[in-house]
């Protein structure tokens, strides 16, 4: 037999409940989404750091830019614009 408190609230359940399956499992125990969000980050931040760092070459051998000018205050960011 089945007793109903007054005034409770009924269970329903969420989205997040009717879609999550507690028996799957993800990559390294977590989930696939979290997982690839975390390479996606970072892949981004391998980039940034390599677009950065090859930008006084770019400078120098591709524009042909004076070797004083690459490291002023600014001329990065002005080439990156």
């Amino acid at each position: 037999m089945v007793s109903k408190i007054e005034g409770a609230i009924p269970e329903e359940k969420g989205i997040a409940q009717e879609t999550a399956n507690p028996d799957r499992k993800g990559i390294f125990e977590i989930n696939a989404n979290v997982f690839f969000l975390g390479v996606v980050s970072l892949l981004t931040f391998v980039n940034g750091e390599t677009v950065f760092t090859s930008g006084p070459l770019f400078l120098k051998n591709v524009l042909g830019a004076p070797t004083a000018t690459i490291f002023l205050p600014g001329t990065a960011a002005l080439a990156a614009d």
